[in-house]
């Protein structure tokens, strides 16, 4: 249930966003498509960290964020090909 609630309003939130993108309203596939690209950008950046530090604990930190990143772009794949399963 909180997780129901969690993505409805982040999905609010996203459709604020979107409307005030730029002063005007945005074509929501296009920004979903940048902040999909962004978020794995990010991922692929914290794991070429990981891969060039020396500790254990900060490479482990690394991989998690980019796990947390990759999840969050899998969260907005969902919910620009599949918007009718996401609960509003």
């Amino acid at each position: 249930a909180d997780e129901v609630q969690a993505t409805s309003v982040q999905r609010a939130s996203l459709d604020s966003r979107l409307s005030a993108i730029n002063g005007k309203e945005a074509d929501a596939e296009d920004v979903l498509e940048r902040l999909i690209r962004r978020q794995e950008a990010a991922a692929e950046f914290y794991i070429a960290l990981a891969r060039m530090t020396a500790f254990h604990d900060a490479r482990d930190t690394l991989r998690r964020l980019a796990s947390e990143e990759i999840e969050l772009a899998q969260e907005l794949c969902s919910l620009a090909n599949h918007p009718d399963d996401v609960t509003s």
